[in-house]
């Protein structure tokens, strides 16, 4: 692998000012539903939560929801336009698009609208494994279902996400030199990153549809159980153990569990040393991002991923032997 300083721009995303929301007008709402012939009063229209920073929300009744992105929010749309009918035709449990609409004539960024699926967010819920296994699991069997079924995506404008690997050489180096970490701790974390290396360099050439963003917020469920798998704004082919970066360490198991109950992930032997690869990089990234009061997202807090990390270690004979 060589330096990646990509952990910069992550960063200085997070720090930066988020753009104001977009608010549709009542004649941009009936123009929307009169253009595309949607089956819905333009009055009966809820603006839904605001969970992530990318898009407005609203449902339009019942049935369907509107979804207009913010400025810095465009290509995020733009896959999705490409990778969600993917996933729906491979049989994942997902909101299908009904609509995507970029000739910027009503607003001037494209826009979606998705089925409406019943349910509260799961990063609103109860996150503890020990509680929320069934969810889990099935976060797991979607995931697999979507890595075995979605063999060939058609992206003729070039709007799916290349995931990848960062190498956190770079990372470390600036948190050292910037006292967030000593030298000691330095050299101990880049040794268990060497322990881990031959596991990620091996998984380079595995190919898989990636959703690339599986964090709790992006999970509906309802009555305690898993609803919809949504937000498909990173999506690109990569490591199908990338698809555990984002999601709770302790989790892992019962969605590994969910997932081999449909079939093996790639390079099963070693995926334990991959999920930690990734969940240390992030980890340490977020050591440099500011404090979040309005986000829910249980990765937000700064030592939070750190934390887990530790919780996995003391629960996982795995775990602890790849960081002594």
């Amino acid at each position: 692998m060589t330096r990646d300083a990509s952990w910069r721009r992550r960063v200085e995303a997070r720090r930066a000012p988020v753009p104001d929301a977009p608010t549709p007008t009542m004649d941009q709402i009936r123009e929307i539903v009169r253009r595309h012939r949607l089956d819905v009063s333009p009055e009966d229209v809820e603006a839904l939560p605001a969970i992530g920073t990318v898009n407005t929300a609203l449902a339009l009744g019942n049935r369907l929801v509107l979804r207009i992105p913010r400025p810095h929010g465009v290509g995020d749309t733009q896959t999705e336009s490409v990778a969600a009918p993917a996933a729906v035709a491979a049989g994942v449990t997902t909101p299908a698009l009904v609509v995507y609409d970029d000739s910027r004539t009503v607003f001037d960024v494209p826009y979606t609208v998705y089925e409406r699926v019943q349910g509260t967010n799961f990063g609103l819920e109860d996150l503890d494994p020990d509680r929320s296994g069934p969810i889990y699991r099935e976060i797991g069997r979607q995931l697999a279902i979507l890595h075995e079924r979605v063999t060939d995506v058609p992206d003729p404008m070039g709007y799916l996400k290349q995931p990848h690997r960062p190498d956190p050489a770079d990372l470390l180096e600036y948190l050292e030199s910037e006292h967030y970490l000593s030298s000691y701790n330095v050299r101990w974390l880049t040794r268990v990153f060497d322990r881990l290396r031959p596991a990620v360099e091996e998984a380079r050439g595995f190919r898989r549809f990636l959703h690339n963003d599986v964090l709790p917020t992006n999970v509906l469920v309802r009555d305690g159980r898993f609803a919809a798998l949504i937000d498909w704004n990173d999506c690109g082919w990569g490591d199908p153990a990338l698809e555990l970066a984002a999601l709770p360490c302790r989790a892992l198991p019962a969605v590994l569990e969910g997932y081999q109950g449909v079939a093996p992930m790639d390079g099963a032997s070693t995926v334990a040393h991959r999920a930690l690869w990734d969940q240390l990089c992030a980890a340490l990234e977020f050591l440099l991002a500011p404090v979040d009061r309005a986000s829910i997202s249980w990765a937000r807090p700064p030592f939070a991923r750190l934390t887990e990390i530790v919780a996995m270690a003391a629960r996982d004979r795995t775990w602890s032997d790849l960081l002594i």
